[in-house]
């Protein structure tokens, strides 16, 4: 009797043992399933990975776009530009359009050319017809032109010519029609004009130096201009200059 006794015991004892463990792993997996069900719920996203050089690139695109934006230009500036482009093209026009003379095909006559100019500041040399006398202005002790006419004529005023020290800085071939060579130097005119029933003519003359010089002469009537102007040539033809040693 005491031996059944032992056996049922052990089962209870058993049995209760059994049935606590799992009421401890039940209240276990309660537990960590009430902390699941706490935490927030978040959603399942992607992340997109990206090349350092695409990054670069892009950045590099966009500083080349802004390195390659150009100021906006000014209405003046626009002028200007236009101006100068029409500018040039009525220069290459008028260059084109230039006439180039032989001298030895001009009508010069120095067989009346006795007489001699010469000034010393910048040794300016010119032969001028027999008959003439001249006035020559000098500023700061230097020539700045010089002025000879016709003392034997009743003509009033008399026929003149009148040689000025030009500012080589000023010229502009354009202004001139004709050009020719003499002595080494580019010799420019244009046609004669007439005002008043005076003739003029004027020739330049560029030396490339640091003077340029010009001859104007002025007399009354065409027919006396077209029979003196070959010898308004001839005192061109003689011209000569060149700086003096002391």
């Amino acid at each position: 009797m005491k031996f059944q006794t032992g056996i049922e015991s052990n089962t209870i004892f058993s049995s209760s043992a059994s049935l606590l463990v799992h009421i401890a792993v039940l209240f276990s997996v309660l537990i960590i399933l009430n902390e699941i069900s706490d935490k927030p719920k978040t959603s399942r996203g992607f992340i997109q990975i990206a090349p350092k050089d695409f990054f670069m690139d892009k950045q590099t695109g966009v500083n080349n776009e802004k390195s390659n934006l150009k100021p906006k230009e000014s209405a003046s500036s626009k002028k200007e530009n236009a101006d100068k482009k029409l500018s040039d093209k009525l220069n290459q026009i008028n260059e084109s359009s230039q006439t180039i003379y032989d001298f030895s095909n001009l009508p010069v006559d120095t067989t009346s050319l006795d007489q001699v100019y010469h000034e010393s500041t910048l040794d300016v040399t010119l032969h001028y017809p027999n008959g003439w006398t001249y006035i020559d202005q000098d500023v700061q002790n230097k020539l700045d032109g010089v002025t000879f006419w016709f003392t034997q004529t009743n003509i009033s005023p008399p026929p003149y010519v009148h040689l000025e020290v030009e500012d080589k800085d000023l010229f502009d071939p354009q202004r001139y029609k004709y050009k020719t060579l003499i002595n080494g130097y580019d010799i420019y005119f244009n046609d004669p004009q007439e005002l008043e029933g005076q003739i003029s003519q004027t020739i330049y003359i560029h030396t490339g130096s640091d003077e340029d010089y010009s001859l104007k002469l002025i007399i009354e009537g065409k027919s006396a201009f077209n029979s003196f102007q070959p010898i308004f040539f001839g005192m061109v033809k003689t011209f000569k200059f060149g700086k003096s040693l002391f």
